[in-house]
């Protein structure tokens, strides 16, 4: 269990930590990117490049093997999405929602649309898979599913969704934007209440669920982060967060860029700031913690423990003790997303796709493509899809 600390001895410290928000320090003007963290939680950290690196399988924020061979040639568009898409691949089809339908695909184009009626406002928020059927949720808590080429009302819990639910295992977890915790049981339709939450100021985005000890851990929204038991659902009162900002030496996690995710014994908390902290709430341990200084646009994380980051000008690759073992300038305007395989790393930007080799730090390659904002990527077989808030695309 978490060590409890005396609520006066958290409202000291909170008050303390309000004052002093800010990282003190200054940044030299050659500023080399050599991170050093002089607090007892932390070795120093240096840049001790390897000259031959190779990344085998990512695992956050999305899993895939490497050892698979992906072709990054050229990329073609299967369909129109919106910002609202989930994609399912099930049977050799493509499922996904589009507006008010159901749409129903191949790599060779459209196969069956079904429209499904609902209110003006209402919005499907989620589609997934269990048990070999699709279900589709709404932002108005309407769950259907699919049956043939029709649908299902399942269940209208009659209230409003403020992000996205999880299945676990057939029970359907639900947050409403009062702060409650609904659990829906796909097999007998049973709903529960598992608990409330208070919901802190922050970005709302497409997080991804991470599981661990027991316990799923769930980001509400980037400065809201949930604790829920994996068997029961219900909603545990954890202060992981809250707990970090009280011993962290660098500053305030606020704006966290995607769910902590467990490795090793410790959580990696990465924040939007350029805040990075490897965390273990049983024991209030810092096993290392670093400031980049700038901005992180995206990351990636290994099987070996070599953490990824990517800001608006740099690269930054760590290893799992903290040490700064690749950097270099990307160059490239407005960067969203990027992904590893093996040697090479493909950064998504605005215009395309650019391709760079780790190890010479030089771009080899670049494929023309407009994508907007709010990237996805799905690993299928030997394919990787691509979805913005556009369109979803295929890479050849």
């Amino acid at each position: 269990m978490m060590k409890k600390i005396n609520s006066l001895l958290i409202l000291f410290l909170l008050s303390i930590l309000s004052s002093c928000n800010k990282y003190i320090g200054t940044i030299e003007p050659n500023y080399e990117p050599t991170n050093n963290v002089t607090d007892v939680f932390a070795k120093e950290t240096t840049y001790k490049e390897i000259k031959n690196l190779s990344i085998n399988i990512n695992i956050h924020p999305k899993y895939y093997d490497n050892k698979i061979n992906y072709n990054i040639e050229k990329i073609k568009k299967l369909q129109n999405v919106d910002q609202n898409t989930d994609i399912i691949f099930m049977d050799s089809k493509i499922y996904f929602n589009f507006k008010k339908s159901i749409i129903i695909s191949d790599e060779f184009g459209e196969i069956n649309k079904i429209k499904i009626n609902l209110d003006k406002n209402e919005k499907i928020i989620f589609l997934f898979e269990y048990d070999k059927k699709i279900y589709f949720v709404t932002d108005n808590s309407k769950l259907f599913k699919l049956s043939n080429n029709s649908y299902d009302l399942i269940a209208d819990l009659n209230t409003f969704i403020g992000n996205k639910p999880f299945n676990n295992n057939g029970n359907l977890v639900l947050f409403t934007i009062f702060g409650e915790v609904y659990e829906l049981s796909l097999n007998d339709n049973i709903v529960t209440n598992k608990g409330q939450f208070l919901s802190s100021h922050g970005f709302t985005d497409n997080f991804e669920l991470n599981q661990s000890n027991g316990y799923y851990i769930y980001l509400y929204n980037s400065n809201t982060l949930l604790i829920l038991d994996k068997t029961s659902n219900e909603l545990i009162i954890n202060y992981y967060k809250e707990d970090l900002n009280i011993l962290s030496t660098i500053g305030t996690f606020s704006d966290l860029l995607d769910t902590p995710f467990l490795y090793e014994g410790y959580y990696y908390f990465v924040d939007r700031s350029g805040l990075i902290s490897l965390f273990n709430p049983i024991n209030s341990d810092i096993l290392w913690e670093i400031d980049i200084f700038e901005n992180i646009v995206d990351y990636s994380f290994s099987s070996q423990g070599y953490l990824t980051l990517m800001t608006f000008s740099n690269i930054y690759i760590y290893d799992k003790n903290g040490d700064l073992i690749k950097f270099f300038n990307h160059g490239l305007e407005n960067p969203i997303s990027l992904f590893i395989i093996n040697e090479s790393l493909h950064i998504m930007s605005k215009i395309g796709i650019s391709s760079f080799n780790l190890n010479s730090k030089s771009q080899y390659n670049f494929i023309k493509n407009k994508f907007s904002q709010d990237l996805e990527l799905y690993f299928i077989n030997a394919d990787i899809f691509i979805k913005d808030s556009k369109n979803l695309y295929i890479i050849e």
